[in-house]
C-alpha cells in the first residue's frame, strides 16, 4: 500500500459539508464507548447501535486499534447469515494464504484485525461496501510508542472531513 501523507489537520469541519455518519468500533466494547465519544466530540456523526433497515445509505465505518486505524465505506447487510458464511470462507481464505507465504507477522497482525473489523460490523448489521477509495489503512509507524489520542482523532475527523468534501487524502 503506498504511503500517503496527511497534509494539514484543521480543527472544525468545513464549511457546509454533511457530516457524514461513522460507525465506530475499536479492541473492546470500553474502548469503542470511548471513542464513540470522543469522535462525537470531534463534531463527526457517530452512530451507536445496529444498523437501520438493509438500503440504507453507506456510512463509513472506522475500527481503531493501539496503532491502526481501518477505515472503510460500509452499509447495513441485506442477509446477515449470509455476510457471516461469506466471512467464515474469507477467514479459511486468509490463512490458507498466510499459510503458503510463511505466516509474517505483520501478515498476520493485518488478518487478524481484519477479522475482528469485519466479526464486529456483522455483529452491527453492516457489510463492507466497494466504493471509489476503498478500505483506508491508517498505519502508525512507530510501533514501540503510543500514539496520542487526540492526534488519532483529529486525524480520523479530517478523513471523514475531506470525504465528506469530496477531498481525496
Amino acid at each position: 500500500m503506498p504511503v500517503v501523507p496527511i497534509g494539514p489537520i484543521r480543527q472544525t469541519p468545513p464549511a457546509g459539508v454533511l457530516p457524514i455518519p461513522l460507525v465506530v468500533t475499536a479492541e473492546t466494547p470500553e474502548e469503542t464507548r470511548r471513542w464513540q465519544v470522543l469522535l462525537a466530540s470531534k463534531q463527526l456523526n457517530v452512530l451507536r447501535g445496529a444498523a437501520p433497515a438493509a438500503g440504507g445509505v453507506p456510512v463509513i465505518s472506522t475500527h481503531i486499534e493501539h496503532h491502526d486505524v481501518w477505515m472503510s465505506w460500509v452499509q447495513p447487510a441485506e442477509d446477515v447469515h449470509a455476510l457471516r458464511e461469506s466471512l467464515r470462507r474469507r477467514r479459511e481464505s486468509n490463512e490458507q494464504w498466510l499459510d503458503q507465504h510463511g505466516r509474517m507477522e505483520h501478515h498476520v497482525t493485518k488478518n487478524q484485525a481484519w477479522g475482528r473489523i469485519m466479526d464486529s460490523l456483522a455483529d452491527l448489521g453492516y457489510a463492507m461496501v466497494t466504493r471509489p477509495g476503498g478500505i483506508r489503512w491508517l498505519q502508525f509507524t512507530v510501533r514501540d510508542q503510543d500514539i496520542d489520542w487526540r492526534l488519532k482523532a483529529d486525524i480520523i475527523a479530517e478523513l471523514v472531513w475531506r470525504e465528506g468534501a469530496g477531498e481525496t487524502a
